[in-house]
């Protein structure tokens, strides 16, 4: 089985996260507009306060973990609800 949450779209959804969570009016549009491996780049963009990166590090950091966590909860729930339901050769 693939993994539930490819890494792209557990980063976004931890960026959306982050922002909401910082009050900065942010969506998927302009995540994609600004995206940049380097974050402190997607930081300027989205105008967050230099004093409150390392906030915004913790706060990311958070989201993502959390991403990670549903998608491990429901890849054990998809493998046990299917488990036997697929014959192997």
């Amino acid at each position: 089985m693939a993994r539930c949450s490819i890494r792209i779209k557990a980063d976004a959804r931890a960026y959306l996260g982050m922002f909401r969570i910082l009050g900065i009016p942010w969506g998927l549009e302009e995540l994609e507009r600004h995206y940049s491996p380097d974050w402190h780049q997607v930081y300027r963009a989205a105008a967050v306060p230099q004093e409150r990166w390392n906030e915004a590090d913790r706060l990311w950091r958070s989201c993502y973990r959390d991403e990670r966590q549903s998608c491990n909860t429901a890849q054990v729930a998809w493998s046990t609800r299917w488990r036997g339901a697929i014959a192997w050769p």
